[in-house]
């Protein structure tokens, strides 16, 4: 199963985390075994210690998704017997080519060639069905960027 919850307009942002809660819930009542989530960019450490939140170019009103999305990963670390994993994508996505190539690492934000963090949506995509197809981070977070 693939999860992007997120709250639309006008939403609380611990609709996240009660959808994390809500989807282990689910998944242990339906017996389904593997769960991709897709989690946000602003929790990835941009240094030791240091979220991409946390820095002062992070946008104010996007915090609050931003602590939201942490905290929907803790509850996913929580989980003892699931296989989750959720992926992170670049600081900047949005609609682009699929070129079908991406970088995949792990908690921290990365960059591309030209020292940009983004990924085309396409590319995210690529990503998480290649997760999905083989598994390679299951029962933990993985961050992805754009090969530019």
């Amino acid at each position: 199963m693939i999860s992007a919850i997120g709250p639309g307009r006008g939403q609380s942002p611990n609709v996240v985390v009660g959808g994390a809660r809500g989807l282990l819930q689910g998944l242990r009542t339906a017996e389904v075994r593997r769960l991709i989530v897709v989690g946000g960019a602003g929790s990835l450490e941009v240094r030791t210690g240091v979220r991409l939140a946390d820095t002062p170019e992070f946008p104010e009103a996007w915090r609050p998704v931003a602590d939201a999305h942490r905290e929907a990963l803790e509850v996913f670390r929580g989980e003892p017997e699931l296989e989750w994993t959720v992926v992170s994508p670049a600081a900047i996505i949005e609609p682009g080519a699929r070129t079908g190539r991406y970088r995949a690492g792990g908690e921290q934000l990365m960059v591309d060639s030209k020292g940009e963090s983004r990924i085309s949506a396409e590319d995210f995509a690529v990503a998480i069905a290649d997760e999905l197809e083989t598994p390679r981070h299951v029962r933990r977070r993985f961050s992805v960027v754009g090969s530019a």
